[in-house]
């Protein structure tokens, strides 16, 4: 399986203005409604999601990660905040090359999940 593409940039897991560590500043980080209890739901699904990442030392494709229930916004969001990295491979499947999205845990999602 040839890598191609880019990967999304590594953010300081100390940074004083993105710590992921208080679960309001996470929740809006990946794009949850002021409501607290919209708040807590996408924070338990980002989490699972950063679980199943962890997990996977090889990382999961989106499509995978999908197939167990995490919205593609949520997976965006994660990747968008800092929390995961994604990269695209080239798969050749038969006669046909398809381009999928690998998503890996990073070290500020590893700082969340250790923390909550």
């Amino acid at each position: 399986m040839a890598m191609t593409g880019t990967t999304t940039p590594h953010l300081d897991p100390h940074d004083p203005l993105r710590h992921p560590l208080d679960p309001e500043e996470a929740a809006r980080a990946i794009g949850a409604a002021a409501d607290q209890d919209e708040a807590e739901g996408v924070m338990l699904t980002a989490r699972g999601a950063l679980t199943l990442l962890a997990d996977s030392p090889s990382g999961c494709t989106e499509q995978f990660m999908r197939a167990h229930g995490f919205p593609a916004e949520v997976i965006a969001k994660l990747v968008e905040a800092g929390f995961a990295t994604a990269t695209t491979e080239r798969v050749v499947a038969g006669n046909r090359a398809l381009d999928v999205k690998r998503l890996k845990i990073n070290d500020l999602g590893w700082v969340a999940l250790t923390q909550h």
